[in-house]
């Protein structure tokens, strides 16, 4: 299920998103409330429920630092903005705003809120942790159709990590990680996907 959100939106957006995100990867605290500069998290509230689309970003407790990972503020908020507005300009998505910004939630594994992302990302998977609470509220949105987008690994060691972790989600036993083939329908839901590039972050580009 991972690797298939991945599929879907990094062929969509990843490219642009993640560029523009990656240039302050090293300006933020790592832990649980930590975010890019020092960002406080905005969660959800009662007004946001406009019908439009929010970016919604998976707050989770980190239980491992990874190599240069921060959490699940890693470029937290400025991916959710970027890609926010790239969504908007490519596809006819109504994206909620606030102003003139886009209207980017934080949610967490327990959250009411939850159940009003049909999407949420989780960023830095490898240093997350779920207690057996945040595993029931994640299995229990994901079961109801939810889709979880995980991005942002620093080796195989932190996949090996998240495997772990989501494994107390959805049992690999009844629900198996598998990758996707490019003559998957998915490929071509809203583009026409060919290949799946790596990209890498600003210090490898450069």
């Amino acid at each position: 299920m991972t690797r298939l959100l991945g599929a879907l939106l990094v062929a969509l957006l990843v490219a642009t998103s993640l560029a523009e995100a990656q240039r302050g990867w090293g300006r933020g605290g790592y832990g649980r409330w930590g975010g890019e500069a020092g960002v406080p998290p905005r969660y959800a509230t009662e007004a946001d429920q406009d019908g439009g689309f929010h970016f919604c970003r998976l707050q989770y407790t980190a239980v491992r630092a990874q190599q240069r990972g921060m959490g699940w503020g890693t470029d937290y908020p400025f991916a959710d903005i970027n890609f926010s507005i790239r969504l908007s300009e490519m596809t006819k998505t109504v994206v909620s705003k606030k102003g003139s910004d886009p209207n980017h939630i934080v949610v967490q594994p327990t959250d009411d809120w939850l159940s009003m992302c049909p999407f949420v990302m989780a960023s830095d998977p490898g240093s997350a942790g779920f207690s057996p609470e945040d595993a029931r509220g994640l299995r229990d949105y994901l079961l109801k159709g939810g889709f979880l987008w995980v991005d942002d690994y620093w080796g195989p060691y932190a996949w090996e990590d998240f495997a772990r972790e989501i494994a107390k989600v959805l049992p690999p036993g009844q629900y198996p990680i598998k990758d996707l083939m490019t003559d998957h329908p998915i490929y071509r839901t809203l583009f026409e996907v060919t290949s799946i590039p790596q990209v890498p972050a600003w210090q490898y580009w450069c």
